[in-house]
């Protein structure tokens, strides 16, 4: 049975939705390059970038120089293992969520994530060779999600139990499959998109490129709305869409059942999605503390953990009050790394907030 527009639309709908809350503009800075919607790693992210130059020139020409020539020295197709040790700085990263504004890049990308599954890719293809019973929708789509993340699980996966099972026999599986078993969060939520899906609507609207109001389920034929989705990550209600200076609105949980907006910048190449507030308590004395320049280091304590940390560094252009030093508005700061304990530098305890831009 051959899959609708509509099937291979939610198909992405799901896998992106795990993968990177379907933001064409995500950035992965911990690994080897890993960028958009589909968190596409190394040798990928070369072969989008290649379809971004060759059918959207305008966004490419976005990227930074960096970007650009790596691209040109080094084919994806030749130089594959080469991409394995290729990190983005932060001018890349900033380069890439610029590029990904365009409705242009959207559609590349759009394109590359369903050739990677029902063309070229091979993704489809390989899990119905593994006897995966593809005119099950769902399930295929499951499995798919597995393969995206672990090729080699999804075919134990297969192999173990079939390729005509139910829905819930493939969440079981997974969940007692390692590695794959380590993503609890990300599988159980897979599931329920897929369960709550009746199997032939048109996904919402997650910023595709060729979206129609009229035919996805959660617009009834209305208007398409400024607002794209909402996510609520931690106390933090994150609201996706036209938000006049930039592509979201955090709105941050003051306690009474209200959300109060932080910021509407577009989200930085960063994994980290927390209110913009950040109290200041620790800062160094004006040792370098091994920095060049003048600027002052500081630890930070945010209100949750960023991706794992409960700590990250900042470098501030300006001195603190602290120190002597004129303040007059909150500082723009520069997140560089994660915070450890650096040399003898003496600390000390403030009281004080300062609220950053988007990180």
């Amino acid at each position: 049975m051959a899959w609708t527009k509509e099937q291979q639309q939610f198909c992405e709908y799901t896998i992106c939705t795990v993968e990177s809350g379907c933001d064409y503009a995500a950035v992965n800075m911990s690994d080897p390059i890993t960028l958009g919607i589909g968190q596409f790693y190394a040798y990928n992210a070369a072969a989008l970038m290649e379809r971004l130059r060759d059918n959207a020139s305008a966004s490419y020409d976005k990227l930074s120089s960096r970007l650009k020539d790596a691209v040109a020295n080094h084919p994806s197709d030749t130089d594959a293992t080469w991409w394995t040790g290729f990190y983005l700085y932060q001018d890349d990263a900033d380069s890439w969520v610029a590029s990904a504004q365009d409705m242009e890049n959207h559609a590349v990308q759009d394109q590359f994530f369903m050739d990677w599954v029902f063309g070229s890719g091979g993704a489809f293809d390989t899990l119905a060779g593994w006897g995966m019973s593809t005119d099950n929708v769902k399930q295929t789509i499951f499995m798919l999600s597995v393969y995206h993340q672990a090729p080699a699980s999804a075919n134990q996966i297969l192999a173990n139990i079939g390729g005509g099972r139910s829905l819930d026999d493939y969440l079981n599986a997974t969940l007692n499959t390692w590695p794959v078993s380590g993503y609890s969060n990300r599988y159980n939520r897979v599931y329920q998109l897929l369960n709550d899906w009746d199997g032939t609507s048109a996904p919402p609207d997650f910023g595709q490129s060729d979206f129609t109001p009229g035919t996805n389920p959660d617009t009834n034929g209305q208007t398409k709305s400024s607002i794209s989705r909402l996510e609520q990550v931690g106390n933090d209600l994150i609201v996706y869409g036209a938000m006049g200076q930039g592509t979201r609105l955090v709105c941050h949980n003051t306690g009474n059942g209200v959300g109060c907006p932080c910021e509407t910048q577009p989200r930085r190449p960063t994994q980290a999605l927390v209110a913009a507030e950040v109290a200041v308590v620790a800062v160094t004395s004006s040792k370098p503390c091994g920095l060049s320049g003048s600027k002052t280091r500081v630890h930070l304590i945010t209100p949750r953990p960023l991706d794992g940390w409960n700590r990250t560094l900042a470098v501030l252009p300006i001195v603190p009050p602290a120190f002597g030093g004129p303040q007059t508005k909150p500082p723009t700061a520069s997140i560089i790394g994660s915070a450890r304990p650096h040399g003898q530098c003496a600390i000390q305890q403030l009281k004080y907030v300062m609220v950053f831009n988007a990180i």
